[in-house]
């Protein structure tokens, strides 16, 4: 499908805008991923959670420190 008179970047252009696509996907769901994996870890030592903006902060008891 590659066409002669096409220079060689475009032809591939739709697979580095994919590539770059699936690369930032990755990235957010790892972030989350990661998020979701500390508050399980805050909870499951019976902290409590406080969010600032995009940051949750694990708080834990005066007796459990």
């Amino acid at each position: 499908m590659n066409q002669p008179n096409k220079p060689e970047i475009m032809n591939n252009i739709g697979i580095k805008i994919l590539v770059a696509v699936l690369c930032a996907v990755s990235f957010v769901a790892g972030m989350y991923a990661h998020k979701s994996r500390q508050i399980n870890a805050c909870q499951a030592i019976g902290g409590t959670l406080t969010e600032h903006g995009s940051a949750v902060l694990c708080h834990m008891g005066e007796h459990q420190k």
